[in-house]
C-alpha cells in the first residue's frame, strides 16, 4: 500500500496486478478471476469504451446486482476517466430515470434480467426521454437500437492498446452516489480517485489486512460501504473479494467457512 494515495482506482488495480498476477481477485459464485486476468478483461472493456465515444469526464451509470460483471466495468470507467453513477439494483425505472437524467449518464451498464425482472425492455421504455444516454451495455442476451453486447466489447477490444488519459487523483470524480431521498429527491454525491483510496487505504490499515485476507462482500456495491469497504479495500491490499450475488442469512456463515473468509462488513439491522 506504499504510496497509492496520488493513484487512480485503475492504477491501483494495476499495480496489484502486476506484484500477485496469479492471486485470485474476485470469486463469483463458480467464477474466480485473478488479478492479471482482471486487469486484462478491464483493459479490454475500458479500450471498447473508448472506441465507443467515452471521454474523460463522462458520466455512465451502473444499475446492476453485486457481480464480476459489475466490477469489471466499475473499473474499465476509471481507467478512462469516466464517472460512475451508482443506481439502486432494486429501483424500478422510474426511480432510475430520476438518477439517469440528473446525472446526465452518457452511457448504461445492466443485466438483460435478473431475478424476473427485465432491465432492458424497461430502459427501452423510457430511452426517449434520455437524449443524452446513447450506449446501453448489457451482460445477456441483447439487441435493439443503441445497445452493446458486454461480452462482445470486451472479445473485440482484447490486446488492443488501452487509451492514455491523464487523470488527477485528487480532483477528478470517480463516481456520483445517490442518496436515498427519504425527505426529498435524491442527492448525488461527489467522490475523486483519492476518496475511495484513502477509504480502502485506511479500512486496510484499521484492520491490518494483507494480501492473505479474504473478504466477504455481503453489502451492495451500490452502496458506499459495499463499495468501499468490500470492492476498493481488498484490492488495495492485495486481497480477495468473494461477492454472493445477494446476501442471504441462511447462507452467511457457509460462504465464510466454504471460502475461508477472514473479514467482511456489515451493518446493524
Amino acid at each position: 500500500m506504499d504510496n497509492i494515495e496520488n493513484l487512480t482506482l485503475g492504477q491501483v488495480l494495476e499495480n496489484s496486478a502486476a506484484e500477485s498476477p496469479d492471486k485470485v481477485a474476485v470469486v463469483d459464485g463458480k467464477r474466480r478471476i485473478t488479478y492479471a486476468e482482471l486487469n486484462a478483461t478491464v483493459d479490454a472493456l475500458a479500450t471498447g469504451l473508448a472506441g465507443l465515444g467515452f471521454e474523460r469526464g463522462d458520466r455512465v451509470a451502473i444499475y446492476m446486482k453485486n457481480a464480476l460483471e459489475l466490477v469489471t466495468a466499475f473499473y474499465a470507467l476509471q481507467k478512462i476517466g469516466v464517472v460512475v453513477v451508482w443506481i439502486n439494483a432494486l429501483y424500478r425505472v422510474h426511480e432510475a430515470e430520476f438518477i439517469l437524467e440528473n446525472s446526465e449518464a452518457k452511457g448504461l451498464f445492466i443485466f438483460n434480467q435478473w431475478d424476473d425482472y427485465d432491465y432492458l425492455a424497461e430502459i427501452q421504455k423510457i430511452k426517449s426521454k434520455l437524449p443524452r444516454l446513447e450506449h446501453i451495455m448489457v451482460v445477456g442476451d441483447s439487441q435493439g437500437a443503441d445497445v452493446t453486447d458486454y461480452d462482445r466489447l470486451i472479445d473485440g477490444n482484447r490486446g488492443k492498446a488501452l487509451p492514455i488519459v491523464s487523470i488527477d487523483s485528487q480532483k477528478d470524480l470517480c463516481m456520483l452516489l445517490y442518496t436515498s431521498g427519504t425527505t426529498g429527491i435524491p442527492k448525488g454525491v461527489v467522490l475523486s480517485h483519492k476518496n475511495m483510496i484513502a477509504g480502502g487505504e485506511y479500512t486496510a490499515l484499521a484492520h491490518g489486512l494483507t494480501t492473505e485476507d479474504r473478504a466477504l462482500c455481503s453489502l451492495p456495491l451500490y452502496h458506499i460501504n459495499g463499495e468501499v469497504v468490500t470492492a476498493v479495500t481488498p484490492l488495495v491490499s492485495g486481497g480477495s473479494v468473494v461477492m454472493p450475488h445477494v446476501f442471504s442469512v441462511s447462507d452467511f456463515w457457509e460462504l465464510i467457512s466454504e471460502y475461508a473468509c477472514t473479514w467482511f462488513s456489515v451493518v446493524p439491522t
